[in-house]
């Protein structure tokens, strides 16, 4: 069981219908875009001590005081029998599942100032029910909801409060023994000498006699086994017993997360919300709070996360990203499919998660352009702005297909933009070489793209074929003499294509003043890349700003975009 489906008319700024939701999906944008409201919304709904707090005008977009309405389907497949006895009257077939629709909808009252509230369940026979009571569906879902700063004090009584309950309700007691030993822990303090000291304090006060007219006071103990539940607290001990003074954030916010688990029916199906887990976590921490997370028996997963050490591509279904365009908010999903990861997952890294925390991005192909690039936003404030506006992150693909990342980052309204050498290589194992530059962004043309690259070249339709020649030659004339028009049709896909065959180490030779490259430093800067290229401006005392001489050059023309 979990919810496949959410729609959100006019609630705090949120008009959204999101289908086909998976049971582990994470939710991320900026700050302001959304995300607590939209699991506020799914809270709202399914846990009855959210949904008796009742909106008002402050929860309508803009305080217009529509209609607010939230509707969700959940997929109610596999349920048991007691849960069908609850809630089968309900159920609807649709595409093979068992489905359930629960509507809230909400109408202000201009007299009482706040939203008139009620539920309906189903989509064809539909019911109406009153939002401040439990409803068959609370008997058998908990919305389990852990919030960004986590509060272990309350969580640790809430367990105690539930075990308490859960124990009564089965019948369990604590032991006799316990009792009798209660009852004379009673006798013992009301005889105790300070406790005998405090009863004298109150009933030698004659002044009040007339008031009290001959009744006294006495103090006794009453330590009931009902009580007890109220007098535990959990310690930290060390595997040898000894008491443990401090617990560091991490742990103490992991027991608390076990702790709020641990407090729900375990009968009953289950979602998780969490917001923010990183929060009070370094980044090891953070991977290792994730995987506890998933090893939860839930039904649902959803989180919220600035962070990327959260994002995990081997267990995350799906990612929905959140999108801020003035007073609306739009969203884009990609699912993590099984074939996603085994087509290219040696490319889901950390790395590609951080990607995901941007606006816009550019792919470069290795650690040399990534510091050019790093080294260029400190030293010249006027591209720090830019990468600032544009909400920008330059990152590294290590030299291979650019595709598969662009792809993926587009498909969740990621600008993309592409900085590639025109190297030329050795085929292996054939008499040929190749415009590698150009065949690692061939896929990131579309059709009519490709269409107009064919026609430059004047060839019937392009294939991996036409960028390979003779090995016994430099280049191809036919593809050289196309060569700026080659780049200009890429510049307009946001793929910056360098013109000449030398690599990064030529373009950045130019940018910083050489109008004839100098072949002893191509040949140093060639070698152990990173650090010559670090040795060289360090040494030289490079200038690294963006001037009239190089603001054209081939690294830089993303910036007019």
């Amino acid at each position: 069981m979990h919810i496949t489906f959410i729609k959100i008319k006019n609630f705090r700024g949120l008009d959204l219908c999101i289908d086909n939701l998976q049971t582990k999906f994470l939710i991320m944008g900026r700050n302001d875009t959304g995300k607590s409201n939209l699991c506020f919304a799914i809270r709202k709904v399914l846990d009855p001590a959210i949904r008796r707090i009742p909106f008002n005008e402050n929860d309508s977009t803009n305080h217009n005081k529509e209609n607010i309405e939230i509707e969700i389907k959940m997929i109610m497949n596999n349920i048991t029998m007691s849960q069908r006895s609850l809630i089968g009257k309900w159920l609807e077939s649709e595409n093979d599942n068992e489905v359930l629709y629960v509507k809230l909808v909400a109408e202000y009252s201009q007299e009482l100032i706040v939203y008139d509230e009620h539920l309906i369940f189903g989509n064809i026979d539909k019911k109406t029910v009153a939002t401040n009571i439990t409803n068959e569906l609370d008997k058998i879902l908990d919305i389990i909801y852990i919030e960004p700063n986590y509060n272990y004090e309350r969580n640790m009584n809430n367990y105690f409060s539930y075990q308490k309950k859960n124990n009564e309700s089965h019948e369990r007691t604590i032991s006799e023994e316990v009792l009798n030993q209660a009852s004379k822990m009673n006798e013992s303090i009301s005889d105790d000498a300070i406790i005998k000291e405090m009863t004298a304090s109150l009933n030698n006060n004659s002044e009040f006699e007339e008031i009290f007219d001959g009744i006294s006071f006495k103090i006794n103990s009453n330590i009931q086994v009902s009580n007890i539940y109220k007098s535990l607290e959990i310690s930290f001990v060390d595997k040898a017993g000894n008491s443990i003074g401090n617990m560091g954030d991490g742990r103490i916010k992991t027991l608390s997360m076990l702790l709020k688990q641990l407090s729900y029916d375990d009968e009953k199906i289950k979602i998780l919300i969490i917001e923010e887990p990183e929060n009070h976590l370094y980044p090891l921490l953070q991977q290792t709070y994730s995987k506890l997370i998933e090893s939860l028996k839930m039904n649902q997963f959803i989180f919220t996360s600035h962070s990327p050490y959260i994002v995990d591509f081997k267990k995350m279904e799906q990612i929905i990203r959140l999108i801020r365009e003035g007073n609306l908010t739009t969203y884009r999903a990609m699912n993590i499919e099984e074939n996603t990861f085994a087509q290219f997952g040696y490319l889901m890294n950390r790395e590609i998660g951080e990607m995901l925390f941007y606006d816009t991005v550019l792919l470069v192909e290795g650690v040399s352009e990534k510091y050019f690039y790093n080294t260029l936003a400190i030293k010249d404030k006027s591209f720090q702005k830019f990468l600032t506006r544009k909400k920008m992150g330059i990152f590294c693909v290590n030299g291979i297909d650019f595709f598969p990342v662009k792809k993926f980052l587009n498909g969740l309204g990621i600008q993309t933009y592409i900085k590639t050498d025109n190297d030329i290589f050795k085929v292996p194992y054939k008499p040929l070489k190749r415009y590698a530059g150009i065949e690692r962004v061939l896929n990131c043309l579309d059709k009519n793209g490709s269409n107009e690259l064919a026609t430059i070249l004047g060839v019937k339709e392009i294939d991996q074929d036409i960028f390979r020649f003779d090995e016994k030659l430099d280049s191809n004339a036919n593809i050289e003499c196309k060569m700026i028009e080659i780049q200009e049709l890429f510049e307009r896909y946001g793929i910056y294509l360098s013109i000449g065959h030398d690599g990064f180490e030529e373009d950045f030779l130019k940018f910083i003043g050489q109008s004839k490259i100098d072949d002893n430093d191509m040949e140093y800067l060639k070698k152990a890349k990173l650090k010559n290229l670090h040795n060289y401006i360090i040494d030289g005392n490079i200038s690294f700003e963006i001037n009239d001489r190089n603001k054209s050059s081939i690294l830089l023309r993303f910036i007019d975009e």
